[in-house]
């Protein structure tokens, strides 16, 4: 196929002849790839029965614009592939006769067309690439007007090709926010949307405590949930009501700790129905790397609660109360593997998303008859705390805001669950497109 070169802007006109063109202001644009594979036969064929070519497709290579009246009929046997066509030529003329598709003009002739009296009645010559330059010659002597397609879809490439040279038209508020609002401002509104999220937390912790008034069976399926981020969520909450933890608590108080970790891997484990050969469809790993399968985690959460003769509840707030620096926070709940060449069983991303999500709200809220100072050590904890990580869910907003950059918003827990309080009452809810909606708006 003889592909078409889009035209540049001629950048001499106006100049005196022979003078040579300054050197542009701005560098040319790339050129468009030509449309280097035309379509199948039968594609075109379907194009022109389902009338789906708009006007400004149908031009003659003379540039006449012509339009169907009626496309004819679909020939199932020899000769043109329409039959009985109405065409409105030049002048508003009115075409009777067949009309014929081919890839390439010099197809017509190629295919013997050109020695069929089968053809005499052919009126318009449909293709895709007009190879030859000229119209196409009929058996009886008369020529016939070529449309070639290819021009035309060349033509929206470029334009496709100038629409995404261009500026985006709108973006999200988010996007700018740093350069209207500055980096400090922007800062302290992911804060205090931080600070709502806790907030949020605290108080759904005071509810569970005042329905179940059990502070330890809440916080352990608040800690097994944060395990359990990442893919298996739900799955583990299950398993926290399902083996509930008075059972487990009285494991971690018979036995010194490395028989009670062990002893209580091996009940959780089996309550969990997870095996070797056959886990449960619930615990299969979903593009997780090794490091975060369940079993690992479920491993971790073992030696947790091996940690807690005294309860998990207990074993919060005597953490905190102990040291309320965050090195230590997280040390309270990471789990090395056994193996010190291994990943942690519980690393140091995951304990912070257990105390952000688990142990700090859930001492917030009064949780085994925390008050005051433990109160609000544990809210001072949270606002001093580094990011877990990126979240997946949040990485647009990380872009917009160019928290990965240097010296950009330095990222916290606090300013991470900020990301996630937008994201869940701003981005998912429409806010974008309503002004003024969005605190970065």
């Amino acid at each position: 196929m003889r592909a078409s070169t889009p035209r540049l802007p001629d950048r001499q006109a106006g100049l005196p002849p022979r003078q040579a063109s300054p050197p542009p202001a701005a560098p040319l644009p790339p050129p468009v790839v030509p449309l280097t594979r035309p379509p199948p036969e039968e594609e075109l064929v379907r194009l022109w029965h389902g009338q789906h070519l708009p006007p400004d497709a149908l031009v003659t290579r003379r540039g006449e614009a012509l339009r169907v009246i009626y496309r004819g009929r679909r020939s199932s046997g020899p000769g043109p592939d329409f039959r009985d066509a109405v065409i409105e030529g030049p002048e508003r003329e009115l075409w009777h006769g067949d009309a014929e598709v081919h890839v390439r003009s010099s197809s017509f002739r190629h295919h013997g067309h050109s020695r069929d009296p089968a053809y005499d009645g052919v009126v318009l010559h449909l293709v895709w690439e007009d190879d030859e330059g000229e119209d196409t010659l009929l058996p009886c002597g008369r020529r016939v007007a070529v449309v070639a397609l290819a021009p035309w879809f060349q033509r929206r490439r470029q334009e496709l090709a100038r629409l995404l040279r261009q500026p985006d038209a709108w973006r999200e508020p988010c996007f700018s926010a740093l350069a209207r609002l500055g980096p400090e401002a922007v800062g302290d509104i992911l804060d205090r949307l931080g600070d709502l999220r806790f907030r949020q937390k605290t108080e759904g912790f005071r509810r569970a405590l005042s329905d179940s008034g059990a502070a330890d069976q809440v916080l352990y399926a608040a800690v097994l949930e944060a395990l359990g981020y990442g893919g298996h969520r739900e799955a583990f909450a299950r398993l926290a009501h399902e083996l509930p933890y008075p059972r487990l608590r009285a494991v971690a108080a018979q036995r010194p700790a490395a028989e009670a970790a062990a002893r209580l891997e091996t009940i959780i484990l089996a309550a969990a129905g997870l095996t070797p050969l056959a886990p449960p469809a619930d615990w299969r790993p979903r593009c997780l790397r090794p490091a975060n399968h369940p079993r690992r985690r479920l491993a971790g959460a073992a030696r947790l609660l091996a940690r807690a003769p005294s309860g998990l509840a207990a074993y919060a707030r005597g953490s905190l109360a102990t040291d309320p620096s965050p090195a230590a926070a997280i040390r309270a709940w990471t789990v090395a593997a056994a193996n010190s060449a291994s990943p942690a069983l519980v690393g140091r991303g995951r304990a912070i998303e257990i105390l952000v999500n688990a142990v700090l709200p859930f001492l917030a809220a009064g949780g085994d008859g925390a008050e005051g100072a433990l109160q609000e050590q544990a809210l001072g904890l949270f606002r001093r705390l580094s990011a877990a990580g990126s979240y997946g869910v949040t990485a647009h907003l990380e872009r917009a805001l160019a928290l990965r950059r240097a010296g950009r918003l330095t990222g916290s827990a606090r300013r991470q669950q900020g990301l996630l309080w937008l994201l869940h009452c701003y981005c998912r809810q429409g806010g974008c497109a309503q002004a003024g909606t969005c605190p970065l708006s």
